[in-house]
């Protein structure tokens, strides 16, 4: 999200709103992607169940730093439809 709109809840409902949709696609592990400087998208993807099952450490410079990107997991129930 652009910064203009980060702390206000906009990421939550959008991944809670992918999150319900999974089913009805068939969808069975959803990804995240998410450099592991950003505390915030990490406490999200904890607080919604997603597991890290994957770090690429510096691999891409951000804003003059390397930086490291964590591949997060969550399992979709395909019952939940």
């Amino acid at each position: 999200l652009a910064s203009a709109h980060q702390g206000q809840g906009l990421g939550t409902l959008l991944k809670k709103k992918m999150i319900a949709a999974c089913p009805g696609l068939g969808v069975e592990n959803l990804l995240s992607f998410y450099f592991d400087h950003n505390e915030a998208t990490r406490r999200l993807n904890e607080k919604l169940g997603f597991v890290p099952m994957g770090h690429l450490t510096e691999i891409a410079e951000v804003f003059g730093e390397k930086r490291g990107l964590v591949i997060g997991v969550l399992r979709i129930n395909p019952d939940a439809v």
